[in-house]
């Protein structure tokens, strides 16, 4: 039977938790365009949005291409040790589906009730703010 399960600690030594800040961010990879729902946006202009925006169900980013867009983040995080060779997916090679997703969302942003893509078991982790599952 699937758990949801709360691992504390696994991110404390990443870079990101220094570096992944609005102004740093912005900083290395402000023109750096990113998916937010139906467009792309640079993200100083997501940013932007986010900070000022009134929607009922506003933008977020969730770019499935950000390794390919701002590969340098990919040197500010690492798969936490209990996650390392339990990838399935990894047996696919060049075949595997998307599999790791960069998320940064503003106040009142939010997914819908779903399923995650290919019924994974995903790994989330929370670098500033906060993250209310259901």
């Amino acid at each position: 039977k699937s758990r949801p399960v709360l691992l504390q600690g696994c991110a404390a030594s990443w870079p990101a938790m220094k570096t992944w800040s609005r102004e740093r961010l912005v900083e290395r990879f402000g023109d750096t365009m990113f998916t937010c729902g139906p467009c792309d946006l640079r993200l100083r202009e997501w940013y932007a949005y986010a900070e000022r925006n009134m929607d009922d169900s506003p933008l977020f980013v969730f770019d499935r291409l950000f390794h390919e867009r701002a590969p340098a983040l990919l040197e500010d995080y690492e798969v936490p040790a209990v996650f390392r060779g339990r990838d399935l997916f990894d047996l696919l090679g060049a075949d595997r589906p998307a599999f790791r997703w960069l998320l940064a969302a503003g106040r009142r942003s939010g997914s819908k009730w779903h399923v995650d893509p290919n019924k994974t078991c995903a790994w989330n982790a929370v670098v500033r703010g906060r993250k209310r599952w259901l």
